[in-house]
């Protein structure tokens, strides 16, 4: 694909905003960057100028847009921006091709042995265990998307690697175009993300989209106990090989591993995470990977961070970081893989406000059985509250710094989870700063 002299805007500057720029720069296109805000106010603005020029640099707000996005001939857009931001009506109304950078990379990838896995909740932990797996089987394999690593890095690396294994939300697989994964995985869907998509129909579309350029020899791994991914799913079986993961019985899936594999120094909590290793297998299992690598992470992967990660801690109770929850589903599942323990549970909760799935109300009856308290935190905190009042013990802390102190003064000794179930943009940068903050908090306490 020949981007000489091509007139190309790069719609946000987030990491995979710049590593865009990065790469574009070596393929003498024409690039404007667009971002939010006068330029100067840009967080990277100095390697932004020197990449395209200060004159190319268009906030997202100047009318010049307009005609800059109409007359383009690409926009790579930023996962965190939604197609139908008013600054891409012109690019719309013209047809412009949108694309993510995940889309523009692929296009000038090699080799293209792709394993791409999406889901609501156990992405990273699969994503990251599957790369370790790699590694061990001595597989030269670039581990990115939505982890934290734009595709576009591994152009810029000059390598050619055996395998791409990309962890893929549903921003970034709305504007896919030609991306073909040769295996893709479907883990769970959970309503999410209400700020962008009206309702799990279409949540659930935009992550369908892993599949639109599969062909009959790809592989596509589901889970076979919800409605709206099997109903989908079943469509497929004509169009590509299908695996279904029969999740509705963990006991059966652990016994069953437990004939291939030895499970004794397994370390992650939860039986999600044995539903997460049956994925896991499964996609091994078609790329040949030997047993002995799997075993070898099933004995040694101790987790990812902010996944219900223990923290030390000299606090009368045991710490449990889980920042990266962003909704009641990852706050659920982190909550029954501590429910092994007779010990009191508080769970911090609370963040940035999304909109119909902010309510904590259906879940009562689940967290009822197993929360002693909730502390509320974030901009979220005063609805939960008024939620919460004379139906589950809280308490209003404001912040992480107030709950702490709270949990201190009440010298509580049972288990205390953070699983905010919310987005972190209130308080934080992102889940990683919530979650590094989390535990500098807790290790400060002496």
């Amino acid at each position: 694909m020949d981007l000489t002299g091509k007139k190309i805007v790069v719609f946000g500057m987030g990491r995979s905003g710049i590593s865009t720029l990065r790469f574009l720069s070596t393929r003498q296109a024409r690039v404007w960057a667009v971002n939010k805000g006068p330029f100067l106010s840009w967080q990277n603005s100095e390697e932004i100028k020197n990449l395209v020029g200060e004159n190319y640099c268009i906030a997202e707000e100047d009318l010049r847009l307009i005609d800059i996005m109409g007359s383009c001939d690409l926009v790579i857009l930023s996962p965190g921006i939604a197609r139908e931001h008013p600054a891409l009506t012109s690019a719309h109304q013209h047809k412009i091709p949108i694309w993510t950078e995940i889309e523009l990379a692929y296009r000038f990838i090699q080799n293209k042995k792709i394993v791409a896995v999406t889901g609501s909740n156990g992405k990273t932990t699969v994503v990251t265990m599957l790369g370790e797996i790699f590694k061990r089987a001595g597989r030269k394999v670039f581990v990115g998307g939505n982890i934290g690593i734009p595709l576009c890095e591994a152009l810029l690396a000059g390598e050619c690697f055996d395998l791409y294994l990309l962890e893929l939300s549903s921003f970034q697989l709305e504007s896919m175009e030609e991306f073909r994964p040769n295996v893709a995985v479907v883990l769970n869907i959970y309503k999410n993300h209400t700020e962008r998509y009206t309702n799990i129909e279409d949540y659930a579309r935009a992550k369908f989209n892993i599949v639109r350029r599969m062909q009959h020899k790809d592989l596509l791994i589901v889970a076979d106990d919800q409605a709206i991914i099997s109903s989908w799913a079943g469509q497929q079986r004509e169009r590509v090989e299908l695996e279904l993961i029969e999740i509705n019985n963990p006991q059966k899936i652990k016994d069953k591993i437990w004939t291939e594999y030895d499970l004794a120094q397994f370390q992650l909590i939860g039986i999600h995470n044995i539903v997460n290793l049956a994925f896991i297998i499964a996609v091994c299992k078609r790329l040949q990977i030997e047993q002995s690598a799997v075993q070898a992470v099933i004995n040694s992967f101790s987790g990812v961070d902010f996944r219900v990660q223990k923290i030390k801690s000299n606090l009368a109770c045991q710490c449990f970081n889980d920042a990266k929850s962003t909704n009641w589903n990852a706050t659920m599942t982190a909550v029954n893989s501590l429910s092994y323990d007779s010990r009191p549970l508080w769970v911090i909760v609370g963040g940035q406000c999304r909109g119909s799935s902010d309510s904590i109300v259906p879940h009562l009856d689940f967290f009822t059985s197993k929360v002693a308290k909730f502390i509320l935190i974030g901009d979220s905190a005063k609805l939960l509250a008024s939620e919460l009042t004379g139906k589950l013990d809280y308490t209003l802390a404001g912040n992480l710094s107030g709950a702490i102190d709270y949990v201190e003064e009440s010298k509580f000794s049972g288990n205390l989870l953070f699983s905010p179930a919310f987005q972190s943009f209130d308080q934080f940068k992102n889940y990683v700063d919530r979650g590094n903050s989390f535990n500098a908090i807790i290790q400060a306490r002496k």
